[in-house]
């Protein structure tokens, strides 16, 4: 086919038509002939009736105006204005004609004649609206002369000598015969022209007609492109495929087209073969007239010349959609169920090896949870295979909606399932905590029923066995599989729709982390929280304000220590209600107090969580000015987690808290990396050495130094410093020596213990001074603003 396409492009082009001379030449040389013989025509006129003596005034001005005109109109024709030219000759020559013919003798006048060359000049230089109107102009002008006339409106009409009106008519005949000669000049090219034009386009036609008796019938979509690219045939394979009739593409610029005007790649390759002459071989994607997706292979080859030049380049395109579909069919049998659509075990394997040999930005967890239906085959067995099948089918559709978009959710075979959870925690508790938090939505996925059929449904049980793993761990994949199948061995012993860990040890911490977050949830609106204090003290052992602590009173399990369930909580938003609750009842006993007349200092820990929180600031606020309370005798203890991230808002928000009088202490002082970088940036009060300095400083002289320096830095800043964990009188003598106005605050001054019971205690021993004797800031230390 190609070779006959060679033969073809061989053909003889037909020679190019000669074009006709342009308009604008026409026109110019019109405009030349007019306006020259006008300008000369009325200098000589008015220079006749000037020798010719006693000439009338008027129509030697109107000679003069004709030859000013003239003048003007060449002055335009030599700068390319030829409409304005036309215009300004036609018209102002028509209106003098006018103004003459009115003023010397009307109808009886001789320059009527003037008007019939004018309008045949207008037709031909200003068109068919422009003709017209001169046409009707000048009849109304006829008539109006022809009824003014026997009135006596117009005058009577110059005697004319002979000589004057000789060459009057010898120029009106000399312009018409001009313009006659030039008409037919013109129309003698433009037939000339046509004939010549039309015997290329009959070749064109022989030759178009000769390359698609060659190709139209060809099964596979032709193309033939100029060498600018555009169409220049395609059979109506091609045209089909396109989906735009044969006649509308002829011409059109082909790689503007769908599909390939779509297809950046292709078309970035495309222009870089047809630049440098090369065969190009691709695939490009479109629909077809049902809007079905199709794929075509293409191929694009530049057809030459006995000299090598291009002429054309032939575009061959075969639907090889069949062979694709067949292609894919296998790919995603390879790896997909043939069944339920899911990922097989190949696709799984792949996907947690890839996983455990990706180096990932952190030693983050990846948790695999194999899965089996309950007592299945008793189920297959009695309803048959069919209803088997239907049962697999709504299983993963029930499965599919518990997972996020990176989970993997895959069939292993006959009831066998897996789910991969490829990002979980760092630290394996909180992973195994997240998998088996998924366990458990399982669990309670299965208890509603899986409708096999309209009318038929059935709810079955499972059970799960996890196996956790590193990211990036170098594993295998098959030894991740062993385990897991392990962990859902155990499960089954265990008696069906339970979960099992590989490692026990690790499954009881998840279990026992799901277990608190959920009862905690539970504690919270059953009211199981209790609000414990643990006083402070100054350097002399007097009492100056406190700490507000939670702890869980477990209706079951007794009193459960913080250190088990504030990590759990802070992991979630539980703690954003925990410290709700604190905070509620913090305000409450110092309000309460105020109202005895007493002052109350305490303060509260505040989770990062809690913090950020869009709607804290103005809970706050409303809470301390329901119990009308000072907001200096309330402090909120932050660590440095508070403001990592995003510096900028949490400095803000500390600020607009300080404007209400809240003060701020830094807990745990000395144990973060970058205390001291944001120390000077926020409005801080108070700072709290950690109980890890503390203990040890009256012994170890590597912690007395950094004591020290913690003070002296207080010091500095004038910040209040509150020592945690003072427990021994050594400890106390060592601060109270080195800061006097120093805060005590641990076992050595009292156990924290119900607020209650210490309120009690501080209220019998008078220790609660007066609210007046109580400024806010606590005696007013610790003024400093942060720095800007």
């Amino acid at each position: 086919m190609q070779g006959r396409m060679q033969a073809t492009a061989a053909l003889p082009e037909p020679p190019a038509p000669t074009a006709p001379r342009p308009p604008d030449a026409l026109l110019r040389d019109m405009l030349g002939v007019l306006a020259g013989v006008g300008a000369i025509a009325g200098s000589g006129l008015a220079l006749l009736r000037l020798i010719e003596g006693r000439p009338q005034a008027s129509a030697v001005l109107v000679d003069l105006a004709f030859c000013v005109i003239g003048l003007a109109a060449l002055a335009l024709v030599r700068r390319g204005r030829l409409r304005a030219a036309a215009a300004l000759l036609l018209w102002g020559g028509w209106m003098l004609n006018a103004l003459f013919l009115t003023t010397h003798g009307g109808i009886d006048g001789l320059d009527w004649p003037t008007f019939t060359v004018l309008i045949g000049a207008a037709g031909w230089m200003l068109g068919q609206r422009a003709t017209l109107a001169m046409t009707a102009a000048s009849m109304a002008l006829y008539l109006l002369a022809g009824l003014g006339s026997p009135l006596g409106w117009f005058g009577t009409a110059p005697q004319r000598s002979v000589l004057i009106g000789t060459v009057y008519h010898a120029v009106i005949f000399g312009l018409a015969a001009a313009m006659a000669v030039l008409a037919r000049r013109s129309y003698r090219q433009r037939i000339d022209h046509e004939r010549r034009q039309a015997e290329v386009l009959g070749a064109r036609e022989a030759r178009l007609r000769t390359l698609s008796q060659v190709i139209e019938q060809s099964p596979e979509g032709v193309t033939l492109t100029d060498p600018q690219g555009r169409i220049d045939y395609l059979n109506p394979v091609a045209a089909q495929r396109l989906g735009e009739p044969a006649d509308r593409l002829i011409g059109r610029e082909a790689l503007q087209l769908d599909p390939l005007r779509h297809e950046p790649p292709n078309l970035q390759a495309l222009r870089s073969a047809l630049a440098a002459g090369e065969v190009w071989r691709g695939q490009s994607s479109r629909r077809d007239g049902t809007g079905q997706p199709r794929i075509d292979a293409l191929r694009v080859s530049p057809l030459r010349d006995a000299q090598g030049g291009i002429t054309h380049h032939v575009w061959i395109q075969q639907d090889i959609t069949a062979r694709h579909e067949a292609e894919a069919r296998l790919a995603h049998l390879a790896r997909h169920d043939a069944l339920t659509g899911l990922p097989n075990r190949q696709q799984l394997e792949e996907r947690l090896q890839a996983l455990l040999a990706r180096e990932s930005p952190g030693p983050r967890h990846l948790a695999l949870l194999m899965l089996n239906i309950d007592r299945f085959k008793t189920i297959n067995e009695a309803r048959g295979q069919a209803a088997g099948d239907a049962l697999l089918l709504a299983l993963s559709e029930r499965l599919r909606t518990l997972l996020c978009r990176h989970e993997l959710l895959a069939r292993l075979g006959a009831d066998d399932f897996a789910l991969l959870l490829p990002d979980l925690e760092a630290d394996a508790s909180t992973a195994s905590h997240q998998a088996y938090g998924l366990a458990c939505q399982v669990h309670e996925a299965m208890q509603q029923p899986l409708r096999l059929a309209p009318t038929d449904a059935v709810t079955v049980t499972t059970s799960l066995g996890i196996a956790l793993c590193r990211c990036a761990s170098g594993e295998s994949a098959a030894e991740l599989l062993r385990r897991a199948s392990n962990a859902l061995g155990e499960a089954k012993r265990l008696g069906g729709a339970h979960t099992a860990f590989f490692e026990s040890a690790m499954g009881e911490t998840a279990v026992q982390r799901f277990r608190i977050e959920r009862e905690l949830r539970e504690a919270l609106a059953e009211g199981q929280l209790r609000l414990f204090l643990q006083p402070q003290v100054d350097a002399n052992g007097r009492w100056s304000g406190a700490e507000a602590l939670v702890r869980w009173q477990h209706p079951e399990r007794g009193m459960i220590s913080p250190g088990l369930f504030i990590p759990i909580a802070e992991e979630s938003d539980l703690i954003v209600g925990v410290g709700r609750w604190v905070f509620g009842e913090a305000v409450r006993l110092i309000g309460e107090a105020a109202r005895q007349g007493r002052a109350l200092p305490l303060s509260v820990n505040l989770s990062p969580r809690q913090f950020r929180q869009a709607d804290f600031l103005p809970w706050l606020q409303a809470l301390l000015e329901a119990h009308d309370v000072d907001p200096g005798l309330l402090t909120l203890e932050i660590t440095e987690g508070l403001v990592i991230g995003n510096v900028e808002q949490a400095v803000a928000r500390m600020r607009a808290l300080r404007a209400l009088g809240v003060q701020f202490s830094v807990d745990d002082f000395g144990t973060g990396y970058s205390s001291l970088a944001y120390l000077k940036r926020l409005p801080v009060s108070e700072l709290k050495i950690d109980r890890s300095f503390v203990q040890e400083a009256p012994r170890q002289a590597d912690d007395a130094a950094l004591v020290e320096t913690i003070l002296s830095v207080a010091r500095h800043m004038r910040l209040k410093v509150v020592a945690e964990g003072v427990e021994e009188v050594a400890q106390a003598h060592f601060l109270a020596a080195r800061e006097p106005g120093i805060v005590l605050q641990g076992y050595l001054h009292g156990r924290p213990g119900p607020a209650a019971e210490w309120l009690q205690r501080w209220q019998d021993e008078g220790a609660l001074p007066a609210l007046a004797a109580a400024p806010s800031a606590r005696q007013g230390q610790g003024l400093r603003e942060a720095a800007p």
